[in-house]
């Protein structure tokens, strides 16, 4: 859906999130929102309060390799769910 990434980005951005890059992903596919913690927990507090406000356990792992996060602590793919 058009402007669904973001939509998220801004309503993260309203909660004080530095959102650095809003894209689309690379497929369309993801049924569900994906929360990667690219950290592995280093940021526990920040993971914690994402996994809350997005309903979602935070994986540490890139579903795709074509998803580039550059520095980014954590990737936030926006899933069909959200549509509703």
């Amino acid at each position: 859906i058009p402007g669904l990434a973001t939509k998220r980005a801004d309503e993260l951005k309203s909660y004080g999130y530095r959102v650095t890059l809003v894209g689309d992903a690379p497929s369309k596919t993801y049924q569900q929102t994906t929360l990667i913690d690219l950290r592995s927990g280093q940021k526990k507090y920040t993971k914690h309060y994402l996994e809350m406000r997005l309903g979602v356990g935070a994986v540490t792992s890139l579903p795709d390799a074509a998803i580039n996060p550059g520095t980014s602590d954590f990737v936030i793919i926006v899933g069909q769910n959200e549509a509703n």
